[in-house]
C-alpha cells in the first residue's frame, strides 16, 4: 500500500506587532460601556514616540511640547515616518490638528490612524494633504472614534520629502473620567518684572497704543481718548486704567459711561494700536503708516504700518457682570482686530454667575455683513450654529476661572486668522485653538482700501445689567481684566520715525499746484458738507525753492465767506520758514522750518467754545508740523470766522503775480475730521484714484470732488 502522506506543517502565525513606544498603563481604567461624549476640547497629549530616524535635536517629544516655534519640531528624513501620540486614556477623537514646519509654503501628505491598545489601528485619514497656507494648525474633521493612541504617518513634503512637524493636536472629549484633569502651569507674577509703584506706561511700551475709557470727554461728550504720548508719560485713572498691586495693567469698564461714538452701544477701557508711535502728523485712520493690511489684501500704493500681524497677551479676568440678559451677562471683549468699519476678530470671555469657569470664543464679521461665531475654549459649537453667539450655561470644566492667569495669541497671516489660548503664560499648555480662513469664507476684506489695527483691554458687551448713572457710572457693574504681558508684531513693519517723512514713495500720487496766471492764485479748495465747530486737518505738503519761483504757499481754513478777514487759519509756507496771519506771527525756525522738495506733515485743530460759532466767538487753534507743536494754542485776531470751518484751501502764489510753471506746492494725504482727536473722518483724499496729469478743477473734470474755485491743480506722480 502507498505510504501515508505526511501531514502539512502547521503554519507559523504572524508575529504580534511590537508596539512603538513604552506608554505604560492608562491614567484611568477603561469604562468599556462608555463610547461617546460631548465636546471638542483641545486634548492633553502626555507622550509621543517614533521609530523613524530623527535628528537628536528634533525628537518626537517636540511635537507635543506646546511650542510652535521652528526650533522645536519632530523631524525625519525617512521617506515614510510615523509618530504615535498618547492621550493617556480613552477619548472620543473628533478632529486632528497638524502644524507643519514651513507649513505656509510646503505641502505634506500623511495618514492618520487611531487605536485603543497601540496594536490594532483604525484608519481615519488616508493621503491627507496639508493646506500649505499656515504655520498654525490645519484642522481635519474625522469620524468620531474611541481611541487612546493616534498615529500620524508622513510621506514627506513636496519640497525635499522631509517630515517636519511643529506640533500635533487632537480634539475630542474624555470617556473614562467625567472631567478631564486640567492642564496647569505655576505662575509667579514676579517673572513679568512689573513695578507695582509705576504707571502702566512705565511697565509697558504704550507708545504704540492709545486708550479709550468710559470717562466722558467734555469736548464732545464721547469717551475720553488718551493718545500715545499721554500713556507713555504716565497717565493713570483710578477708575478705569491703573497699575494693580502686583504690577499688572488694569482695564476696568463700567457698563454705564461714555462710548466712543454714536454707533457704539457699549463702554470700554481699551487700547487702540498706534503704529505711528506719537507722530501726530500721521492720521489715525486710513491706509497709511499708522495701520496695517491683512496678509491677503492686494498691494497698496501707500506705505503702510505692516502686512499681517500677531498680538500676544497674558492676563487674568478679575470681574464680569452678573446681571442682564442671557446673551449679555458676563461677557466682554479682551482683544480685537478692527478694520475700518468691521471687525475681522472680536475675542470674547464669558462666564455665567453660577459657574466657576468661563469660556472663550470669537466673532468674525463678514465685511459689511453679519458675524460668524467660533469657540476657542468651551463647549462644542457646531458649524450649523455658527450664525449664533454661543451661549453655554453649563459649567465649563476646561474653561478659565476668574483670577486665573492665561494667555491668548491672535495671528493674522495670509488669509487666515488663528486664535490660540494657553493656561498660564505664553509658554503654558495650549488649551484652545480655532481659526477662520477669510478667502474660504469670502469675507470681503481682500480690497486695497481696507485697513486694520489691534485692540486689547476690556470692552464691555453688556448694556442690560445693573448700572448707576451717577458719577459717570462709577457704581455700575463692571468688567475688569489685568494684563501682565502685551506685544504686537507685523511683517514688513515700518515703525514711524521722522525719517519716514523725509521723502515720499516712488509712484505715489499727489496734487501739484502752480501759479502761472497773472490774475489768480493756484488753489485746491474743498467745501465741507457742513460747517464744523471743531475738527482736525491732517495733510502732507512740500514746495519748491524760491530760486524756482519766488512766492508763498498757504494752508487755510475759512468760514462760508471764504475771505481772509473771515479765516480761522492762514498758515504761510515760505521756502525756509512758516508764518501765521491773524495774528501775524512768524514761527521760530528752530522749532519748525520748511524743507523744500521734501514732504512734511501738518496737523491742525480748531474748536469753538462750547460749539458756539456765532459772531464774535473765536475758535482755539493748534498747529503741529511733523509731530511738533510749533506755537501755543491761539485764537484768530482781526478775523470774525462766524459759522465755523466751511472750506479748506491750499493756495500757491498771489492774485496779481505769476511764477514759473516749475514752481509748485504739492499736497497729499488730506484728512479732515469733525473732532480734534481725529476719530470721525469727514473727508480723505490720497489722489490715487486719479490719473497722472488729471485736472482737479471741477469745471474741467466731472470726477473732481473739489470746489469750483480750484485752479491750476493737477495730479502728479512722485519719481
Amino acid at each position: 500500500p502507498d505510504p501515508t502522506p505526511a501531514p502539512d506543517p502547521t503554519p507559523t502565525p504572524d508575529p504580534t506587532p511590537e508596539p512603538v513606544g513604552d506608554f505604560g498603563n492608562p491614567l484611568f481604567p477603561p469604562v468599556s460601556s462608555v463610547v461617546s461624549c460631548d465636546g471638542v476640547d483641545y486634548l492633553n497629549l502626555i507622550a509621543a514616540a517614533s521609530d523613524a530616524n530623527s535628528d537628536t535635536a528634533f525628537g518626537a517629544e517636540n511635537a507635543i511640547d506646546n511650542d510652535l516655534s521652528d526650533t522645536s519640531r519632530w523631524q525625519s528624513a525617512d521617506s515614510t515616518a510615523s509618530i504615535i501620540l498618547d492621550l493617556g486614556y480613552r477619548h472620543q477623537v473628533k478632529e486632528i490638528g497638524t502644524a507643519w514646519f514651513n507649513g505656509d509654503s510646503t505641502v505634506t501628505t500623511f495618514d492618520v490612524e487611531v487605536s485603543e491598545d497601540n496594536i490594532n489601528y483604525t484608519n481615519l485619514l488616508s493621503a491627507q494633504v496639508s493646506s500649505g497656507n499656515t504655520r498654525f494648525f490645519d484642522r481635519h474633521d474625522v469620524t468620531d472614534t474611541v481611541a487612546r493612541f493616534v498615529r500620524i504617518t508622513s510621506f514627506g513634503n513636496d519640497v525635499d520629502n522631509t517630515t517636519a512637524l511643529l506640533e500635533a493636536a487632537v480634539f475630542g472629549c474624555p470617556l473614562d473620567v467625567d472631567v478631564a484633569p486640567l492642564q496647569t502651569q505655576s505662575i509667579d507674577v514676579s517673572q513679568f518684572n512689573l513695578d507695582p509703584l509705576a504707571s502702566p506706561g512705565d511697565n509697558f511700551d504704550l507708545l504704540t497704543w492709545a486708550l479709550d475709557t468710559p470717562e466722558e470727554d467734555p469736548g464732545d461728550g464721547f469717551a475720553l481718548r488718551l493718545d500715545e504720548d499721554e500713556l507713555d508719560e504716565g497717565y493713570e485713572s483710578d477708575e478705569f486704567f491703573y497699575t494693580a498691586n502686583d504690577g499688572g495693567m488694569v482695564f476696568r469698564s463700567t457698563i454705564f459711561g461714555a462710548t466712543t461714538s454714536q454707533n457704539t452701544r457699549f463702554t470700554r477701557s481699551e487700547l487702540r494700536e498706534m503704529i505711528r508711535r506719537g507722530n501726530t502728523g500721521v492720521s489715525t485712520q486710513g491706509v497709511n503708516r499708522n495701520n496695517w493690511v491683512l496678509g491677503y489684501q492686494p498691494a497698496t500704493p501707500q506705505q503702510v504700518g505692516g502686512r499681517g500681524g500677531n498680538m500676544k497677551a497674558t492676563l487674568k479676568i478679575d470681574n464680569v457682570t452678573v446681571s442682564g440678559s442671557q446673551s449679555h451677562t458676563g461677557r466682554f471683549i479682551i482683544g480685537q482686530i478692527h478694520a475700518s468699519s468691521d471687525e475681522p476678530i472680536r475675542l470674547y470671555y464669558k462666564k455665567f454667575p453660577n459657574n466657576n469657569r468661563g469660556y472663550i470664543y470669537f466673532a468674525h464679521e463678514i465685511r459689511e455683513s453679519d458675524d460668524i461665531w467660533r469657540v476657542v475654549v468651551g463647549d462644542e459649537h457646531p458649524v450649523a450654529n455658527e450664525d449664533d453667539q454661543p451661549i453655554f450655561t453649563d459649567e465649563q470644566e476646561q474653561g478659565i476661572a476668574l483670577g486665573e492667569i492665561f494667555s491668548y495669541e491672535i495671528d493674522q497671516t495670509g488669509s487666515r486668522i488663528d486664535v490660540l489660548v494657553r493656561r498660564g503664560d505664553l509658554n503654558g499648555p495650549i488649551i484652545g485653538h480655532s481659526y477662520v480662513d477669510m478667502a474660504e469664507l469670502n469675507s470681503g476684506y481682500d480690497v486695497s482700501e481696507e485697513w486694520n489695527y489691534f485692540k486689547a483691554g476690556a470692552y464691555s458687551q453688556n448694556n442690560t445689567g445693573d448700572f448707576d448713572s451717577a458719577n459717570n457710572g462709577a457704581n455700575s457693574e463692571f468688567d475688569q481684566a489685568t494684563f501682565y504681558a502685551l506685544t504686537i508684531t507685523h511683517e514688513e513693519n515700518t515703525l514711524i520715525s521722522d525719517n519716514n517723512f523725509a521723502n515720499g514713495d516712488p509712484g505715489n500720487q499727489f496734487a501739484s499746484i502752480t501759479d502761472t496766471l497773472s490774475n489768480d492764485t493756484g488753489e485746491l479748495r474743498f467745501s465741507l458738507p457742513d460747517e464744523l465747530a471743531q475738527g482736525r486737518l491732517e495733510v502732507r505738503f512740500t514746495r519748491t525753492d524760491d530760486d524756482v519761483g519766488n512766492t508763498d504757499g498757504f494752508i487755510s481754513l475759512f468760514n462760508s465767506r471764504n475771505r481772509n478777514d473771515n479765516s480761522i487759519l492762514d498758515l504761510r509756507i515760505r521756502d525756509d520758514s512758516f508764518g501765521i496771519r491773524f495774528p501775524d506771527v512768524d514761527i521760530d525756525r528752530s522749532v519748525a522750518s520748511v524743507t523744500p522738495n521734501s514732504f512734511q506733515t501738518a496737523a491742525i485743530t480748531w474748536e469753538y467754545p462750547n460749539g458756539d460759532t456765532s459772531s464774535g466767538q473765536l475758535p482755539r487753534v493748534t498747529i503741529e508740523i511733523d509731530g511738533t507743536q510749533v506755537t501755543d494754542p491761539f485764537t484768530p485776531i482781526g478775523s470774525d470766522p462766524e459759522g465755523g470751518v466751511a472750506t479748506v484751501s491750499f493756495r500757491f502764489g498771489a492774485n496779481s503775480t505769476q511764477v514759473s510753471p516749475d514752481a509748485t506746492l504739492s499736497i497729499d494725504d488730506i484728512r479732515i475730521y469733525s473732532d480734534t482727536q481725529g476719530n470721525t473722518l469727514v473727508f480723505a483724499d490720497d489722489f490715487e484714484s486719479y490719473a497722472d496729469g488729471e485736472n482737479l478743477d471741477p469745471d474741467a473734470n466731472n470726477n473732481s470732488v473739489y470746489a469750483g474755485n480750484t485752479s491750476e491743480a493737477t495730479v502728479a506722480i512722485e519719481q
